[in-house]
């Protein structure tokens, strides 16, 4: 259903950087300082959610990813596409498109996935 709108939720990985968070109300939300913010870039816990809130989840695989991948007993892919794997591709062929299929020749890639509970 394409109508409903659903809050977008973060959960905990690798990741170690700043997470965006939504805007505060309108009309000062756009201006305003929200809490939990910091011009470091750092960590912000309070962004994580659970995976038991999601009804819907975006997962890419790496290989040098610490996470594991979401269990398909419970979660179906709804839709995949090829994503470049930027550390096991190399440079300059990761940075551009050569057609003629020499890019894919030349790169690596992984599923980029959405997955349905």
């Amino acid at each position: 259903d394409t109508g409903r709108a659903a809050p977008l939720l973060w959960l905990n990985s690798s990741f170690r950087g700043q997470l965006p968070r939504p805007f505060e109300p309108w009309p000062g939300g756009l201006s305003t300082n929200p809490p939990a913010m910091n011009d470091r870039n750092t960590e912000e816990p309070s962004r994580y959610s659970k995976l038991s809130d999601c009804s819907l989840a975006v997962d890419v695989v790496l290989p040098s990813q610490k996470e594991p991948p979401l269990d398909s007993a419970t979660w179906e892919p709804l839709h995949c596409e090829q994503f470049l794997d930027a550390e096991r591709s190399r440079l300059p062929w990761r940075a551009f498109h050569v057609p003629f299929g020499l890019s894919r020749a030349r790169n690596s890639y992984v599923e980029y996935c959405v997955w349905r509970r």
